[in-house]
């Protein structure tokens, strides 16, 4: 990389501008949402988890998954979700062996 001069500044401003383009049509190609995090009721849980809406309340009455309670409702963090999945994850025979 170059040291940045007065008489270079032009063409470093125009290579910023083109590597920060591209930047963002690989974001946009890839539909990265930075810190999005969608709340789900009870039904999308249940559906994004693949239980029933009847084990879900099971499982906040036991405390064995992350909820948040506003109210007499109960809505849960796709990302923590996602992590309690991550979690309950065991190792294949082959990861094992990589570590």
């Amino acid at each position: 990389m170059n040291t940045p001069t007065l008489e270079n500044t032009p063409g470093m401003l125009q290579i910023a501008l083109e590597k920060l383009e591209k930047i963002e049509r690989m974001l946009q190609e890839q539909k990265i949402e930075p810190c999005a995090d969608k709340i789900l009721q009870i039904r999308g849980a249940a559906e994004f988890l693949g239980l029933t809406v009847q084990t879900i309340y099971g499982k906040v009455s036991k405390n064995e998954i992350p909820y948040i309670k506003q109210g007499k409702r109960l809505l849960f963090s796709e990302k923590d979700l996602r992590e309690y999945l991550l979690a309950g994850r065991r190792k294949a025979n082959f990861d094992f062996l990589k570590d």
